[in-house]
């Protein structure tokens, strides 16, 4: 799947940002988000995903990569702008997770639109 879409074949159902540590590696809640996405495609609506994980540096298309703080408000005030509901994915590992999503809730808040959450188990469980 790419997003390298003309505007004809875009899709015309819901527009949904999901925030998420996105592959690689090819394990994980990552591997859900892809599948998700695969599946939101195919349902004609417009995914796309936000990395915030560990492989944010690493090129490539298939998601949109935050290189810092700004960036990461930059970017979701700018999908947030363009209608997209956000889905944020985070596990309890950490601070920093946390205060993204509550950043990112307050963000939806304030624009009259809930935040989806999911929260996902730990690396120990």
């Amino acid at each position: 799947m790419t997003e390298h879409r003309s505007r004809a074949a875009r899709p015309a159902g819901e527009l949904i940002l999901e925030i998420t540590s996105y592959r690689p590696p090819r394990a994980g809640w990552g591997m859900r988000v892809a599948y998700l996405r695969r599946h939101l495609w195919e349902h004609r609506h417009d995914c796309r995903v936000l990395n915030i994980g560990r492989s944010r540096g690493i090129p490539g298309d298939e998601c949109v990569h935050v290189v810092g703080l700004w960036d990461y408000v930059a970017n979701v005030l700018g999908f947030f702008g363009r209608g997209y509901t956000v889905h944020t994915h985070i596990n309890d590992d950490g601070d920093r997770a946390w205060h993204l999503a509550l950043a990112t809730e307050l963000v939806c808040r304030l624009g009259g639109r809930p935040l989806v959450l999911t929260l996902h188990a730990g690396p120990v469980q």
